[in-house]
């Protein structure tokens, strides 16, 4: 009986599975047709779940934008202005950042890029110390000043801070009574980076070395002959200045005169001495200081009494729990 049986699951495992219909449509409506729209019942928005509205209203956005680009974007082209190049007269570069009428922190940011050289009045010294002064902010590959603010909360209040500091580099850079800084190098570690030389292929590093000759050391910091009579001339004043407080140190302390006691008349006149009186003390060691401490501390603790702590006498044999031995602990 086995094998009959065996044989027909073999032969309904073999044959292809029919899907079952769900449909509740009789053949007969098959070849018929659709439905006229007319004949529908209306359709009820308020019925409409909330992804079918939403999915409604982005057709509606995209019908909008559509009507725009056809009939609005033509018209833009009434309002178009020829490209104008910046001019001398406008050395500073603005850089605004906008998010298309969206609040975002990041769009009172503003950044200002200009050339000392285009200012108006600037020479070839008054650059130097600016780019000096500036540090970081200078980029000696474009040769361009790259300053940035967002410290405050609207872009005209950032843009009036940059105009601000720019003033005030400008004014100290041309002021001729200042100091220079000729003694102090140009920092250009910022830029030297081992990406950037490999990313420029080498244009970095030429560009910077052009002034050194190669060597890596900068010229301000070579000693010269004018530098060291100027160093000499300085350490002469100083020893000048210093001479009068050395030898007052230097001078032995003089004792002061006697007050001598006159009585004149019933009256006790003091004649105080022009100097007062030093007395040498001797030097205090402080080896024998701590000597003394040490000496002092085992005195102390001989005269506390001792104290004998009770301890409570073990057993002997092997520990045992109501009277059941404890492996593993006598040992």
């Amino acid at each position: 009986m086995a094998t009959p049986i065996k044989r027909v699951c073999i032969r309904a495992a073999s044959r292809p599975a029919i899907p079952p219909s769900f449909t509740t449509a009789a053949a007969r409506h098959a070849s018929s047709q659709p439905a006229d729209p007319d004949s529908l019942p209306p359709l009820d928005l308020a019925s409409l779940p909330s992804l079918a509205h939403a999915d409604l209203q982005s057709h509606r956005e995209l019908r909008a934008l559509a009507r725009k680009t056809t009939w609005e974007m033509p018209l833009l082209a009434s309002l178009r202005r020829p490209f104008q190049p910046p001019t001398t007269a406008q050395p500073l570069r603005w850089r605004y950042t906008t998010y298309m009428g969206e609040v975002h922190p990041a769009s009172r940011k503003v950044v200002l890029e200009f050339s000392p050289k285009d200012l108006e009045g600037m020479t070839e010294k008054a650059a130097l110390k600016m780019a000096k002064l500036a540090g970081a902010r200078w980029d000696p590959v474009k040769e361009v000043m790259k300053i940035s603010c967002e410290s405050f909360e609207t872009q005209a209040m950032n843009k009036k801070f940059l105009v601000d500091t720019t003033r005030r580099l400008v004014k100290e850079a041309l002021n001729e009574e200042g100091d220079a800084f000729e003694d102090v190098p140009l920092d250009t570690r910022h830029v030297t980076n081992k990406r950037m030389l490999k990313r420029q292929k080498g244009l970095v590093k030429a560009r910077l070395r052009r002034k050194d000759g190669g060597t890596g050391f900068p010229e301000e910091w070579k000693l010269t002959d004018e530098r060291r009579r100027e160093l000499a001339e300085r350490r002469g004043e100083v020893a000048k200045l210093e001479a009068p407080e050395m030898q007052a140190l230097e001078a032995p302390s003089e004792e002061g005169e006697e007050s001598e006691m006159h009585v004149e008349d019933g009256e006790v006149a003091m004649q105080a001495s022009a100097q007062p009186q030093v007395e040498a003390t001797p030097a205090i060691s402080g080896l024998d200081a701590i000597e003394r401490a040490l000496e002092l501390r085992d005195k102390e603790k001989a005269a506390e009494p001792v104290v004998v702590e009770a301890r409570t006498p073990l057993a002997k044999g092997k520990p045992t729990r109501g009277g059941i031995p404890l492996r593993g602990r006598g040992r």
